[in-house]
């Protein structure tokens, strides 16, 4: 049973693991509705041509243009509701299957009329090529290509059994059959080609846009950290105004090291980054005391020599001290440890704080005021954007937290210009 649900998930998924794709809804909308939009504007006029060219050959009265005629109306309603829906990504993504399908039954039923109903007792290329065709044209899920050929072929089969007997019914509807075959195969195939490309441009893209991508995460995390040691110091100021000082000259050492971080886009080696979160960690010392204690385990004999992304480790920490020991009445502890997995490196950032029940960042709920984990889930995408690793997240009410990054340690080490 194992064995099926695997074959099963990944014929569902296209070989991808749902969470992989998930990301692509809006993508894939966008492109259908592409589609379906140069699909209209070549069918609006390949119908007029065909209505011209019946209407001269048989005449207007034994054409039979009517369904030409009804489908060309739907053509144009749905090229005006497609180019509507492109205004707004959100009604885009809700109904663009709405309108795929409406444009895919309109052909197929055209394909019924002309080759059964009009022409009975002969075989049916064109709905052979229809039932290829219809599911090659759109990107979709392997379950909606088979939900709407399973429902076509047995539209097929009762038209059949009214208008044709016989041998040549069984040759259609054995035709049909391999044609809806042949179709779900090379589609599974192709639109697995289409979720790459479309996963690729997500996840990668250009230079250009890894760059913007890049800048548009640092700057949310940016006034994040400062303002909050800002904070603390200006408390500070009020309780012990020498300790203010030492606060000061400390937190401009950091400041000044974490703005020459930000300007670099690179990964930057792991013993940089430690140090600015040491610098993080001797200001939150002096805002909570006795209650906040930060232990570091490091491997022996080992050097650390990995890159990760700049700002990485800073609002992981922050995040357990402010919402985790920060929280908890007595205090707590935060252990910062690395060790090597392998081929890896693994930062693992816990804390014994207050805890909530989450087994994943998606599963973090919003905080009582109203924000939300906006750092972290920035974290996790810069770790696997810049340094090709992965953020795992977990978390239990009244036990703690745990986050661990891992990333690739046999890695060149970008020149660091950092103070």
């Amino acid at each position: 049973m194992d064995f099926i649900k695997e074959k099963l998930n990944i014929w569902r998924n296209y070989g991808f693991e749902a969470k992989e794709i998930r990301f692509l809804e809006f993508s894939l909308a966008e492109y259908n509705a592409k589609v379906l939009i140069n699909c209209l504007c070549i069918g609006i006029p390949i119908m007029f041509l065909l209505i011209c060219i019946r209407s001269v050959a048989l005449g207007f009265e034994k054409a039979n243009v009517w369904p030409m005629v009804l489908a060309i109306i739907i053509f144009v309603y749905l090229l005006g509701s497609t180019k509507d829906l492109l205004k707004s990504r959100i009604r885009l993504k809700k109904h663009i299957h709405e309108l795929t399908q409406i444009f895919i039954w309109t052909i197929y039923g055209m394909a019924l009329y002309y080759d059964i109903m009009m022409r009975p007792g002969e075989i049916n290329g064109m709905l052979c090529a229809i039932f290829i065709g219809m599911e090659l044209i759109f990107a979709e899920y392997p379950e909606n290509h088979l939900k709407m050929v399973l429902y076509a072929y047995l539209l097929t089969i009762c038209v059949e059994l009214l208008f044709e007997h016989g041998e040549i019914m069984v040759i259609n509807l054995t035709n049909s059959l391999i044609a809806m075959l042949v179709g779900l195969y090379v589609s599974w195939n192709q639109s697995r080609d289409r979720f790459t490309i479309l996963l690729y441009r997500y996840t990668e893209g250009s230079e250009e846009e890894q760059r913007v991508r890049t800048q548009m995460m640092l700057s949310q995390i940016r006034p994040h950290f400062i303002y909050n040691i800002l904070a603390s110091i200006q408390v500070l100021c009020l309780k012990d105004p020498q300790k203010a000082a030492g606060a000061v000259a400390c937190f401009s050492s950091y400041l000044r090291g974490n703005m020459d971080a930000i300007g670099n886009e690179n990964l930057v080696p792991f013993p940089y980054e430690l140090a600015h979160v040491e610098n993080y960690v001797t200001l939150e010392r002096i805002r909570f005391g006795e209650k906040l204690k930060v232990c570091y385990e490091f491997e022996k004999g080992w050097d650390m020599d990995f890159d990760i992304p700049v700002l990485s480790l800073q609002p992981i920490v922050e995040n357990a001290i402010k919402y985790g020991v920060g929280d908890k009445k007595g205090g707590g502890t935060v252990w910062i440890s690395v060790r090597r997995e392998g081929d890896s490196a693994l930062v693992e950032i816990r804390d014994d704080g207050v805890g909530v029940d989450a087994r994943n960042l998606n599963e973090l709920p919003i905080r009582d005021d109203g924000k939300t984990h906006v750092g972290l889930h920035n974290v996790q995408a810069r770790v696997k954007l810049m340094a090709g690793g992965s953020l795992e997240f977990f978390s239990k009410k009244d036990w703690g937290t745990i986050v661990t990054i891992k990333v690739p340690w046999r890695r060149k080490i970008h020149e660091y210009t950092g103070s």
